[in-house]
């Protein structure tokens, strides 16, 4: 017990540099777990402001720590806090907006179960659904695929590893100045191909 309670003491010495750095190194779960313990309030907090839920919250939180626990061994950041911070924003909006999916999905069903007892879904319509129920994240995934290689490793590497763009230069071996380019106009075609997309998908529904 006393050799557990130096450990204990010795892991809270450490800065998040040092834990982040001998958890990538070595593995050692005592060392995440000490992050774990330094930054879970704040992370639920972070998640209560932005979904007003606490049990989601709660559920979030755990699962942004499990993300977190298989991401940064292979990562590299410069600081622990605005990573994990990063992450939870991203985490939060993208269960946001599969929350406002599924409302708008379910509405769409009542209304659809509110038509004449004749009506029958043909395959059209069923084509139409299904096409409704791609997620927002495969439609961004198969837009990044659409990028030059720069712009897709920048990319990937701002949405998937909450990198920052000092990070992405340092990954990448791009000058800032170079990061700052891919980033704005991979974000700039990303977004035309999105809405080519559901443009394209709207005309199909008509």
């Amino acid at each position: 017990m006393i050799g557990q309670g130096l450990w204990r003491r010795r892991l809270k010495q450490y800065d998040d540099v040092e834990l982040v750095k001998r958890f990538q190194q070595s593995g050692n779960d005592a060392y995440f777990d000490e992050l774990f313990e330094r930054y879970h309030p704040l992370v639920f907090g972070l998640c209560l402001n932005l979904t007003a839920h606490r049990e989601d919250s709660k559920d979030l939180t755990l699962s942004i720590f499990q993300k977190a626990y298989g991401v940064l061994p292979k990562t590299t950041i410069e600081r622990f806090d605005h990573w994990l911070f990063t992450m939870t924003r991203h985490e939060c909006f993208r269960f946001i907006r599969q929350q406002a999916k599924a409302r708008t999905n379910l509405l769409r069903w009542q209304e659809a179960q509110k038509l004449e007892d004749g009506f029958m879904i043909n395959e059209a319509f069923r084509r139409f659904w299904y096409t409704e129920e791609i997620s927002q994240d495969k439609l961004l995934e198969n837009g990044i695929a659409d990028l030059t290689s720069p712009q897709q490793k920048c990319l990937n590497l701002f949405l998937y590893d909450y990198q920052s763009y000092q990070e992405i230069a340092r990954t990448t071996g791009f000058s800032l100045r170079e990061v700052k380019s891919h980033l704005q106009n991979g974000r700039l075609k990303l977004k035309r191909w999105i809405h080519q997309q559901q443009d394209s998908k709207n005309k199909l529904s008509k």
